[in-house]
């Protein structure tokens, strides 16, 4: 049952270590080696009584690991006057009752771990002058009586709290080890709520592990931090606690960040950004309203003016719906206010019905103006290069064009939303609520062990990293990087062969009065065609560099791509078919 092991191979000296086979009785003690300084008793079912291990004066390390051990009365660790390290994990205990540690002056180590919702009793950590850490991850806590650690001496450094139900923090929990306490662990609790004050005194602790499971943000402030003046390591979840830090501290990330994640206080970036998607969603609003306003009203007498009429009233329909989606942002940016940082509503911003809207009048308005462009290009294209052909766009196949158009893009635009609810990746990654191709997720994730915390507490610590990145929005790069960029390079084609046409047509001035009119018309619409182009194209170059070379776009940049390139050209096509009014006339 016992005897004499090489515990540590390479030691000096070689300790006694007391294995236990079968079921421990008092009786025991006196065929135990008087000099044994290990006794482990794991996996035995135990019931264990006052004086079980009276006269073990040298032992230093008790396991009583997995012993079915449902409660331990007051004195059954009398005499263990040498005992450093009582381990009581995965067990029954409901109950510390006061005194049960009594006379353990010499105890520098508690595991409690895996145990059920332990009650602690006042005064039950009463008589550890010299204990150093206690152990209760995975216990279903979910509240400590105020004071509950108090008693503790000046020697105890470290508290593991980790695993268990705990959802609110305040100071009463640190009360009594406050200027002592070097590293706490709340680490994957259901933490909802800091109160403010809870880590003032903890003026010597130099780790806190706050990764917390719940579903809900923790509200934040800024002196959430206050008084943790000798804090080295912040191990979190929640990159929004890496903005309250000071400089010196190193906040760890125990999970990849969010791929846009900054510390701004609003989804919008900067107040240049705030003032500028007002003044270009309120021009677009008034601006393509008074286009629709005025197209309506007009009664076109060619056909050719009639067919660019249609195209033109339905691009500025379009360009309105940008302008309501800008607005949108704008309202929300205003709504939503700093509680998106301070109160975590991040996800629930970009999980929103509102946002979901805002999506899809997105893509409904970018892929609308695409397609509407594309049939003015067709229009155009065939106009001058074949002013006498009969497969001139007539007024009924106009109207049937523009409906095909419509129905693709409400389509589009459904197919977005609906992929939004099965995979947040599609539009749910983004506070604009637009999934350009601009980002690539992380994938390949694995743990990373945390040296620091190793090497300094003697404690193995994983970090999660990501071993590589894959595409996110595969959708949108479909869309914008798909279809989108065939339709422009078709555009741009087509205007080549507009061009080359209108060399000959200058060549030979007067030859054909019609032909001459067409190349004026083509020339008016690539004003409109071509600032669509300027602002899709950097949009379209910059998603393949992101997902062939691996480009990074900062979160400022994809603000500012989403809220002055794309829909610029919203603002300035009423103004441009105001240009076009007059050069007709």
């Amino acid at each position: 049952m016992h005897g004499p092991v090489n515990f540590c191979e390479g030691c000096v000296w070689q300790p006694f270590w007391v294995n236990a086979t079968r079921l421990w009785k008092k009786d025991d003690i006196k065929n135990t080696a008087k000099k044994a300084v290990i006794l482990y008793m794991k996996g035995i079912s135990l019931t264990l009584e006052e004086g079980s291990f009276k006269g073990l004066h040298n032992i230093n390390h008790l396991n009583l690991a997995s012993c079915e051990l449902s409660y331990l009365t007051p004195g059954v660790f009398d005499g263990l006057d040498r005992l450093y390290i009582l381990e009581l994990g995965d067990n029954r205990l409901t109950i510390i009752e006061e005194g049960l540690f009594r006379n353990l002056f010499y105890l520098v180590l508690i595991t409690l771990e895996a145990n059920q919702a332990i009650q602690f009793e006042d005064g039950c950590f009463q008589g550890l002058p010299r204990l150093v850490a206690i152990d209760l991850t995975n216990n279903s806590l979910t509240n400590f009586s105020p004071g509950t650690f108090k008693d503790l001496g000046v020697s105890f450094q470290r508290l593991i709290l980790k695993w268990n139900l705990l959802t609110s923090l305040d100071e009463t929990l640190f009360y009594g080890i406050e200027h002592e306490l070097r590293r706490l662990n709340l680490g994957n609790n259901l933490i909802e709520y800091i109160a403010p004050g809870t880590f003032q005194n903890l003026s010597k602790l130099t780790d806190l592990v706050i990764t917390s499971l719940s579903p809900k943000s923790i509200p934040l402030y800024t002196g959430i931090f206050d008084g943790l003046d000798s804090l080295s390591a912040l191990y979190v979840y929640d990159s929004r606690f890496c903005c309250l830090t000071p400089d010196t501290v190193n906040c760890i990330e125990e999970l990849p960040p969010h791929p846009l994640f900054t510390c701004r206080k609003t989804f919008l970036q900067n107040h240049t950004i705030k003032v500028f998607i007002w003044i270009l969603g309120i021009s677009a609003l008034v601006g393509n309203f008074f286009v629709l306003v005025l197209r309506l009203r007009s009664t076109p007498t060619t056909r050719v003016a009639r067919i660019q009429s249609m195209i033109i009233t339905n691009l500025a329909l379009s360009d309105l719906l940008m302008g309501v989606y800008m607005v949108l942002l704008a309202v929300m940016d205003i709504y939503i206010g700093e509680s998106y940082f301070w109160a975590g509503r991040a996800e629930e911003w970009r999980a929103s019905i509102t946002c979901q809207i805002a999506g899809f009048i997105s893509v409904l308005s970018s892929e609308t103006s695409v397609f509407l462009l594309f049939l003015l290009t067709i229009d155009r294209f065939i106009c001058v290069l074949f002013p006498f052909s009969k497969r001139h766009l007539g007024i009924a196949s106009t109207r049937i064009a523009i409906a095909i158009i419509w129905v693709a893009s409400i389509f589009l635009s459904v197919i977005g939303v609906l992929l939004h609810n099965i995979s947040p990746d599609a539009y749910g990654l983004s506070d604009v609520c637009v999934g350009l191709p601009f980002i690539r997720k992380s994938t390949d994730l694995q743990a990373e062990a945390d040296t620091r915390t190793t090497d300094q507490y003697g404690i193995p610590y994983f970090t999660t990293i990501a071993g590589s990145t894959e595409s996110t929005w595969t959708y949108s790069i479909i869309i914008f990087l798909g279809i989108n960029l065939c339709s422009f390079i078709i555009i741009l084609f087509l205007y080549i062969g507009i061009f080359i046409k209108v060399r000959f047509v200058r060549a030979e001035v007067g030859r054909t009065n019609q032909s001459s009119n067409e190349v004026k018309m083509a020339l008016k619409m690539l004003l409109i065609v071509g600032t669509d182009f300027c602002c899709w194209m950097p949009i379209i170059i910059i998603g393949i560099l992101v997902q062939t070379v691996g480009v990074q776009v900062t979160p400022d940049i994809y603000a500012w791509l989403v809220v002055f390139v794309l829909p610029i050209n919203s603002s300035l096509n009423p103004y441009l078919y105001t240009i076009i009014n007059l050069v007709s006339k």
